[in-house]
């Protein structure tokens, strides 16, 4: 997936635009909230999607242009400032670190099916599970899986809560994304990247 400022740009081919800063119920075909609004690029994906949108009345090129609005997506190349970039940093190097609470629910996909979606999309659309799954029991499968304890691994401060609360929605999606899938997904590229990783020591 790849984030296009220039409208020119992105008219010379078919492009997908990730966006993944909503808030409350959402539907593919409707304006989006866009938070913060004293972001610089938060505020250049709105004005990029009033262009286009405005754009496509009076021009069908513009049509080519396809907004896709992903829920929260994991994968190990995750900075490590984010929630699973720290949890997968973990897993890989062996690592204890400390979390805020885990006791969350989140419709959550893995970046692999996020890209496969946008590739197949050929309108405007939301790619989630469309289902809630809870990260404590993601996170500890994913340890366990790894043969690794989860309580040696991860110190949970239960009194830092989650923040994001608007992410308690669901997408509404066509396809199944089940919780083995997501748990598959991720266990396979830690596989891959764990092996490619010895491979250059």
């Amino acid at each position: 997936m790849i984030h296009i400022i220039e409208v020119s740009r992105i008219l010379n081919s078919n492009k997908t635009i990730p966006r993944n800063d909503l808030s409350g119920h959402i539907s593919a075909d409707i304006k989006p909230k866009f938070y913060p609004l004293d972001n610089e690029y938060t505020i250049s994906k709105l004005l990029l999607w009033n262009k286009v949108v405005e754009k496509r009345k009076f021009n069908s090129l513009y049509n080519k242009v396809i907004f896709v609005h992903p829920f929260y997506f994991n994968s190990v190349y995750r900075n490590k400032y984010f929630l699973f970039g720290k949890i997968f940093d973990s897993i890989i190097k062996k690592q204890r670190i400390d979390v805020g609470s885990l006791d969350f629910y989140r419709d959550m996909v893995h970046a692999s099916f996020v890209v496969k979606k946008s590739i197949e999309a050929t309108s405007d659309c939301m790619i989630g599970s469309g289902k809630l799954f809870h990260a404590r029991t993601f996170i500890k499968d994913l340890y366990q899986l790894n043969n690794m304890d989860f309580d040696e691994y991860v110190k949970e401060n239960v009194s830092v809560l989650p923040t994001g609360k608007e992410k308690l929605i669901m997408a509404k999606v066509p396809w199944e994304y089940a919780y083995e899938d997501l748990l598959s997904d991720t266990q396979t590229e830690l596989e891959q990247f764990m092996t490619m990783e010895k491979q250059w020591i």
